[in-house]
């Protein structure tokens, strides 16, 4: 072949032209493979509306952080690999409806705290204080009905604001009050309760990225791309500091707790304590079912470090906290001559009843119910003894 024959070498911009062409090639197959891959080996992760549609809404509050609105809802829980579906009655709390006036010859029991109490894990009817309910009508006590107010973030202020702002107008006989973990995420802090926390946002819903498209292409990746929602998601949590459990604050971890926190969480106790009597109730307190325990071993030590992040305390100040609020409920128990249901001894560093640091397993919660059940039966028994007492 003559020289002149040979075909003259490319030029530069064309050899960067079709190399951008083959990588853009290479890419797309690269991207179309993953997302296929995405695909056939994951369950199919929910877009920002279809998220929006199915979890829990909020709405602001003056007396508590926020409450669920009064409307008939649907919701799931965030966790693909058990989908639980809750439902919220016309008047914002978990469960069946219920009338307003308490019907004649009821037993009316209110259970309040926070995702613990809303039973986060349990399917609709299967939450504990539901559970208890079914106990109690089985074992003789028809007429007990009880109403779910847990909330998820939910600490012993909320439950008291609640009850005060509207629990007393359901005329409840017995009103409990299951709070620990949420109060501690102001343990470490000497400032007020007031300037400590904010009220929900109106909006927040409404500006959540992780509910709400972007833009147009946003949207458009959203509904077409498995892959694109899964980075999209993990891309939210790290920036807007997210976890299991919600936001995580800022700050250094501490090994100590402040008197301040202390004193609050007794305040709050005691109010709800005495709410309750002055609206004819019986107040009821609740330790708290938790994974931490001193003799955790190795394995339930690393399941509960993850979590520390959203108290920012570490193990040694967790411990103390617990023994803090607990030895206060106690003092109250004492002081006020209070029921208190302390299920430490049987449920306290039990693995197999915790997925995480306070959220109960099916067992778990089976076991809170039927220890709850039969403190409420002992109450219910002493109350027909004092009935027919004066007859």
């Amino acid at each position: 072949m003559k020289a002149e024959d040979k075909a003259p070498p490319l030029s530069l911009k064309k050899r960067l032209f079709f190399t951008l062409i083959v990588t853009a090639v290479v890419g797309v197959l690269a991207l179309s493979a993953t997302e296929l891959i995405v695909r056939r080996t994951s369950r199919r992760y929910p877009t920002p509306a279809a998220l929006r549609d199915r979890t829990l809404e909020y709405a602001p509050a003056l007396f508590a952080r926020h409450v669920f609105p009064r409307k008939e809802l649907r919701a799931n829980n965030e966790d693909e690999n058990n989908p639980v579906e809750y439902y919220i009655n016309g008047k914002g709390y978990r469960g069946r409806d219920f009338s307003a006036a308490k019907p004649a010859g009821a037993i009316r029991i209110i259970f309040y705290g926070g995702s613990a109490t809303f039973d986060v894990n349990l399917p609709e009817g299967r939450d504990w204080p539901h559970r208890v309910e079914s106990i109690l009508r089985e074992n003789g006590y028809p007429q007990v009905e009880v109403i779910n107010a847990g909330a998820p973030g939910h600490a012993s202020w909320d439950s008291f604001g609640r009850l005060f702002s509207e629990g007393h107008l359901f005329s409840p006989d017995y009103v409990v009050s299951n709070n620990g973990w949420n109060d501690f995420r102001y343990f470490r802090s000497d400032e007020p309760l007031l300037r400590e926390f904010q009220p929900l946002c109106q909006s927040s819903r409404n500006t959540d990225p992780r509910l709400n498209y972007r833009n147009r292409i946003d949207g458009l990746l959203c509904e077409h791309s498995q892959l694109y929602l899964r980075l999209r998601s993990r891309y939210y949590d790290w920036r807007l500091k997210l976890g299991p459990m919600g936001a995580k604050p800022g700050g250094d971890y501490s090994s100590e707790i402040t008197e301040t926190a202390l004193r609050q969480y007794y305040l709050n106790q005691v109010m709800f304590v005495d709410a309750a009597r002055e609206i004819g109730a019986v107040p009821v307190l609740m330790t708290e079912a938790r994974l931490t325990a001193p003799n955790n071993t190795e394995s339930e030590k690393a399941r509960i470090a993850p979590y520390l992040d959203y108290v920012k305390l570490n193990r040694e100040g967790l411990l103390k906290a617990y023994e803090g609020i607990e030895g206060t409920l106690r003092k109250i128990s004492a002081e006020k001559n209070v029921e208190l249901i302390d299920v430490s001894n049987e449920l306290d560093g039990r693995d197999e009843y915790f997925t995480d640091v306070v959220h109960l397993t099916p067992a778990g919660s089976e076991e809170l119910a039927q220890l709850t059940a039969r403190r409420l039966m002992e109450l219910l028994k002493g109350r027909e003894r004092k009935d027919a007492g004066r007859q």
